[in-house]
């Protein structure tokens, strides 16, 4: 009984946000789409920890998938305020020719706390490499600036991520609000479906505006509810928006 008093307030947020996107795409030609994703960490030492996650997008008002990953990683805490990571994710892209991507990805976060107030900041380079030569921007999976490598192509990517949230303990949930902006190197890239890269004289490739809520069901698992409006470039032409809808599981092991 407790969970479902738990997962009640958010329930019914995550049913106000589909009244809106349903709304919003009605009266504009923005799509709508879903993220859903499932993670586990452990714990290693004394600040480490190893991670694994797989994700599923889906668009076209959620009638086809987009694209699909899995990331394999590890980091740990370098000091009170500062973490950092790095991974291996394996994509698959349906919606841009059923492409295959690698990526290295490296991470710093840096976190400011007081009581139950916390601000984040974190910088993101991806490394992404396309076997068959094709550099698509779908769905996040693409980057920016492209270079060809023998039989294949390579992007480059940097995201910066801010994050505010406050945690609420007498009713496990913890709100928040984040940015994210993704800047490219160099050349660019083009694709389909809800997240695509801009031509050669644009840095810029997208911003993810994100408001959602963890909701802790135990010592070791959380849900995340979120609403995203993802704002893309596109090659030729204004930028696109597609609004979406994510639910997360974490796993503390």
């Amino acid at each position: 009984m407790k969970i479902l008093r738990t997962l009640s307030r958010p329930a019914a947020l995550l049913a106000l946000c589909i009244t809106f996107c349903i709304a919003a795409t009605s009266a504009r030609a923005d799509d709508f789409g879903t993220w859903a994703s499932v993670q586990a960490v452990k714990s290693i030492g004394s600040g480490g920890y190893a991670m694994a996650r797989f994700e599923h997008r889906s668009y076209r008002k959620m009638s086809a998938t987009e694209c699909y990953f899995a990331m394999a990683g590890g980091g740990g805490r370098i000091c009170n305020w500062l973490s950092g990571d790095l991974s291996y994710e394996f994509w698959k892209v349906p919606s841009a020719g059923d492409i295959t991507v690698h990526k290295g990805v490296a991470s710093l976060t840096g976190t400011l706390r007081r009581d139950a107030l916390a601000v984040s900041l974190r910088e993101k380079y991806e490394l992404a490499f396309y076997p068959g030569g094709g550099s698509s921007g779908s769905g996040g999976s693409g980057g920016g600036g492209s270079s060809e490598s023998g039989g294949g192509s390579c992007t480059s990517t940097l995201r910066s991520r801010v994050r505010v949230q406050y945690k609420i303990d007498a009713v496990s949930l913890t709100p928040y609000v984040m940015y994210e902006y993704f800047n490219g190197f160099g050349g660019g890239s083009s694709g389909s479906g809800s997240g695509t890269s801009s031509g050669a004289s644009s840095l810029w490739i997208r911003s993810l505006h994100y408001a959602g809520t963890e909701v802790r069901l135990g010592p070791h698992s959380t849900l995340d509810f979120f609403y995203m409006y993802h704002l893309y470039a596109q090659s030729g032409g204004a930028p696109a928006g597609c609004h979406l809808l994510g639910v997360g599981y974490i796993l503390s092991l």
